[in-house]
């Protein structure tokens, strides 16, 4: 996209990035500003800028040449045109699969009943709702539109807000949830729906359910939209401070506001979505309601709610596309949210009699372990080198990212999303890599780069557009020992906590985008996941959003997320006495 700037002398001391965003222009910026990941690139058409030092260490001197520049760290000097979208991630690869369906086939939340109108049961001087009542023998409440469109059934008269279409119909199909009647639909009309979201850190992912069957129907995929105010939840909850609550909520629902447009077709109709359930890491939640979170970024860590909740569809998303219910699933603590909650309930990990580990491999590494019996949960500041944000040259997972790297005869192979030519490193890729310097003997256990190969501390990976050169250094090998330290770090507190070893865990489920995409022996290899878990590694996707289905197909889930809050305990890291010292441990290769 094309910008004209004209300059004015207030812009003298503030960065391109600062004023863009006083002009509410957002793009790419995943570290909010503060230089760390220079990402945040665009290209000067037309004027004069200052470039900061960032430029010249984070920048080769081609795109310089070209005339591109980070927005953080460069100052308009006259009027300017400038084109942003320099590092887009529109063609991002979104992990949207959530396990197989063998829990659809249960009693959902929806009840459909058929029911035929008698000419006698007129004529018996009661009222019609007492007429549903005793004939399926239940007390139901009633909502204002199924009252509605009970009064066109028997009557003739047509008024404001009466549903004349079902003036003189006989056979109907009743819509309950939970006890009340909340619509009535025309005999040949069997379409009840409902909505499961994902409201992950990086991506929003949404999937229309066949509520009386419980299956899937389709599924749409979205970046979030608020990677463009910082990679974290940490950046993000920075950027919330300056007044930006509304802009962060808004960014959501409008992106699922295109979801539910997108996953509704000439088959599928508005009126036949009847609840929407959101499962989401709990500052995700509070951006999602519009609530601030100055509590999560500081000890101890306080939010406003961690309960299941639910709401209109008009208080959240402040219109009436929709007549639904929306159900927020619950958390657990400020930092495992309701993302793990659901994760647990697809897994079923509070079923088992024997202990299952639940790792969701991501810039929040939140992870628990138990069985029916007790479960222990943790979070650990991961970061997102997963996710490809601090690595030189990472990049999320759009086309013609690397995704897998190996080296053979002392040439490296490596394969991209859709094969289209490399335009970066994504966090499966840096898995390979770093295990692949190790196993080449390029980087030793500390991680220090050590071999000819490694010029100026760093290694060519690719050639990518123009000829250049996409590189992993020894800054990227750092940032990654951080994030593989702190997962199984997490791992072991989580086992030593728990007591018990890893022979007596059964299962071990990695969830997220980036687990689904991992090389397990590779990440064996290099420590990330203990050797003698290889082989009882389960990958499940997005459990967060398979929880969420399953929640909208089962009416007994409720029962069971009591269950599981009931028996799940949080460690709190900061206080555990070993953590530091695995965490050092950890580090080496």
């Amino acid at each position: 996209m094309e910008i004209e700037i004209e300059f004015k002398n207030e812009y003298s001391c503030k960065t391109i990035l600062d004023i863009l965003k006083m002009k509410n222009i957002y793009f790419n910026s995943p570290c909010n500003g503060t230089g760390k990941c220079g990402k945040c690139k665009i290209k000067i058409l037309k004027g004069n800028v200052k470039l900061g030092e960032e430029n010249y260490k984070r920048l080769t001197k081609s795109e310089i040449s070209q005339g591109i520049c980070l927005a953080c760290s460069s100052f308009f000097l006259d009027n300017c045109v400038i084109e942003t979208g320099v590092s887009d991630e529109d063609n991002f690869e979104v992990i949207s699969q959530f396990g197989n369906e063998e829990d659809c086939a249960k009693k959902t939340l929806i009840t459909m009943h058929e029911f035929i109108l008698k000419e006698q049961d007129l004529k018996k001087g009661t009222s019609f709702t007492n007429i549903i009542n005793n004939t399926l023998g239940y007390k139901f409440k009633y909502s204002l539109k199924a009252i509605k469109k009970l009064a066109a059934l028997i009557n003739k008269t047509q008024g404001e807000g009466i549903y004349e279409e079902f003036i003189g119909e006989k056979s109907v199909n009743i819509i309950e949830r939970n006890g009340v009647i909340v619509d009535i639909l025309k005999k040949w009309d069997r379409q009840v729906l409902g909505i499961a979201i994902d409201i992950g850190t990086t991506t929003i992912v949404l999937s229309l359910v066949d509520m009386l069957s419980g299956k899937v129907k389709k599924t749409v995929s979205y970046l979030n939209s608020q990677r463009k105010f910082g990679a974290d939840v940490i950046s993000r909850i920075e950027f919330s401070r300056e007044k930006n609550v509304e802009l962060l909520r808004k960014c959501v629902c409008d992106t699922i506001l295109g979801g539910i447009e997108e996953l509704m077709s000439e088959y599928y109709k508005k009126y036949n979505i009847y609840s929407i359930v959101v499962s989401a890491n709990t500052t995700m939640i509070n951006f999602f309601l519009g609530l601030p979170c100055d509590g999560l970024a500081q000890y101890p860590f306080n939010t406003v709610s961690l309960d299941l909740s639910s709401y209109t569809f008009k208080e959240i998303f402040k219109n009436e596309i929709l007549d639904a219910e929306i159900t927020i699933l619950p958390g657990i603590s400020a930092y495992v949210g309701a993302d793990i909650t659901s994760g647990i309930l697809k897994c079923k990990i509070h079923k088992y009699d024997k202990i299952s580990l639940f790792v969701d491999i991501g810039t929040n590494g939140e992870m628990a372990i138990g069985n029916k019996n007790k479960i222990l949960c943790l979070a650990t500041a991961a970061g997102p080198a997963f996710e490809g944000a601090n690595i030189t040259c990472g990049i999320g997972s759009i086309k013609g990212a690397i995704s897998e790297v190996s080296i053979k005869d002392g040439n490296i192979v490596y394969k991209t999303i859709k094969n289209a030519p490399a335009v970066g490193i994504c966090g499966s890729a840096v898995i390979d890599i770093v295990a692949n310097l190790k196993r080449e003997k390029i980087i030793d256990e500390t991680g220090r780069m050590e071999s000819e190969l490694c010029k100026n501390d760093k290694i060519i990976i690719a050639k990518g557009a123009n000829d250049e050169e996409i590189i992993f250094n020894q800054k990227d090998i750092r940032e990654f020992q951080l994030a593989k330290s702190a997962i199984r770090s997490g791992i072991e507190v989580l086992i030593k906590n728990y007591k018990t070893s890893y022979e007596h865990i059964d299962n071990v489920y990695i969830a997220g985008g980036f687990g689904s995409k991992i090389n397990i022996n590779n990440s064996v290899y290099i420590g990330l996941i203990p050797e003698e878990l290889k082989e009882k590694v389960v990958i499940v996707g997005n459990s967060s959003l398979g929880g969420a289905i399953k929640y909208l197909s089962d009416s007994k889930c409720n029962e069971e997320i009591e269950y599981i809050l009931a028996h799940t305990q949080y460690i709190d890291i900061s206080k555990d006495e070993d953590f530091n010292d695995l965490f050092v441990e950890n580090m080496l290769f």
